[in-house]
């Protein structure tokens, strides 16, 4: 892999944030997060159903910590407004993400060996694991939001699943034995918030990427937008000024 790190990284294109096109959603170094297919009404969208796992241990392992589940949301609203055509906002849907940006090319490295050793076959958490990344975020993916659930004001089975035939569905803890009484939930965590003391907890470390500001993160999207503008209309109108009254009169 380091052979290949040498010589083809330096040619391929380089992405310091997510960036989706008409190939599929990249990172880094060239590397596909997510392909582009084309769905039942031959729309293109990103290959999200069913690669969930790998897609969040990826970028975990890009970062050098858990990515909360709740990127995946925004991933798979970028997706969708690609289907409809709307690429500059797919582009601000990813920066709603607030992911880390790789500084330099070498930042990517980690995404690069981690992405050719799972096509190589290895397990995604493995690797997770392999690295010191807590992967208790991919153990969110197997509950699903639309399964049934018990309703509130129904005491301590409240929120829990539910087969439809009035018995609330064991918990893990209840299944395994264990008496905690804590209740699961599939609820996705909140995304990161800028200004809250997590985001301080400690120093980077050298070659750590470091995490978007909203402002930054607005830039981003305000970039790809302006990119997708002069795309379209090549370059016609960028940068023109507003109106007079006279211009109006």
């Amino acid at each position: 892999m380091r052979k290949e790190w040498r010589h083809e990284a330096p040619s391929l294109p380089f992405h310091p944030y997510l960036h989706i096109d008409d190939k599929g959603l990249f990172l880094g170094a060239g590397t596909l997060i997510a392909s582009m297919i084309a769905d039942e009404l031959s729309a293109p969208v990103l290959a999200i159903d069913g690669e969930e796992e790998r897609i969040l241990a990826l970028l975990s392992l890009a970062f050098r910590k858990p990515i909360p589940i709740v990127a995946l949301k925004f991933v798979k609203r970028a997706s969708a407004q690609w289907a409809k055509g709307e690429r500059a906002l797919a582009h601000f849907e990813l920066a709603y993400a607030r992911l880390p940006r790789f500084e330099t090319r070498e930042d990517a490295r980690a995404l690069f060996y981690a992405d050719e050793l799972v096509k190589l076959g290895v397990s995604p958490r493995a690797l997770m694991l392999s690295r010191d990344i807590d992967t208790s975020q991919l153990d969110f993916l197997k509950y699903n939001a639309d399964e049934l659930r018990v309703p509130p004001g129904s005491g301590r089975e409240s929120g829990r699943w539910t087969s439809g035939d009035g018995d609330a569905a064991q918990s893990p803890d209840a299944s395994s034995g264990g008496s905690s009484g804590e209740v699961i939930s599939d609820v996705s965590p909140d995304p990161i918030r800028p200004g809250q003391q997590y985001a301080q907890e400690r120093p980077r470390y050298p070659g750590e990427p470091r995490l978007l500001t909203p402002w930054e993160a607005g830039g981003a999207a305000a970039e790809a937008a302006l990119s997708m503008e002069v795309s379209k209309t090549g370059g016609r109108g960028i940068g023109r000024s507003a109106p007079t009254d006279r211009d109006l009169s």
